[in-house]
């Protein structure tokens, strides 16, 4: 049996028997899906994650400016750079190297295996001259996380269950 929720275009959640997947393009998706999940639908959490492409910073200095200086915005979008995930909250700064990696003509794929208990695992979205990350943990059950690059380390795709 299917049972789907749906949001925005095309963000869906499918419970299909004992497994969940998430397809997304913003949180929202995400809310629905950890809703099901605390619900009792998560045997299995399978999860197609996207970072954003860029993101707009909005920068301020740390104390006043100078005399006579006054500080001006331009909002540049900060393009995602890479990725990286942690074991426990990405505060705590245990970054997690990936299992194995795989070379392939249009770029490679990097693994991350969590083991059959593993504590919660955050994914961090990095951008380009910005300290800024996005940050979220993954669903309760995510055993491993698969990250597709192209050419340049530009990222296809997240896949983790």
């Amino acid at each position: 049996m299917e049972t789907e929720a749906a949001g925005l275009e095309q963000q869906r959640v499918h419970v299909l028997g004992d497994r969940m997947v998430i397809s997304m393009g913003n949180q929202a998706a995400i809310f629905a899906a950890l809703a099901l999940a605390a619900s009792g639908c998560s045997g299995y959490a399978e999860a197609t994650l996207e970072c954003p492409d860029s993101i707009v910073v909005h920068e301020a200095l740390a104390k006043a400016a100078p005399t006579g200086w006054e500080t001006r915005q331009h909002p540049v979008p900060k393009r995602l750079d890479g990725i990286a995930v942690f074991d426990g909250d990405p505060e705590r700064q245990f970054s997690l190297a990936p299992t194995s990696e795989e070379e392939s003509g249009e770029g490679f794929a990097a693994f991350w295996s969590f083991g059959e208990d593993p504590a919660p695992v955050w994914l961090s979205c990095r951008y380009v001259d910005t300290a800024l990350t996005l940050v979220r943990q993954l669903p309760t059950g995510v055993r491993e996380c698969r990250v597709h690059y192209a050419a340049g380390r530009v990222i296809r795709s997240i896949d983790c269950h």
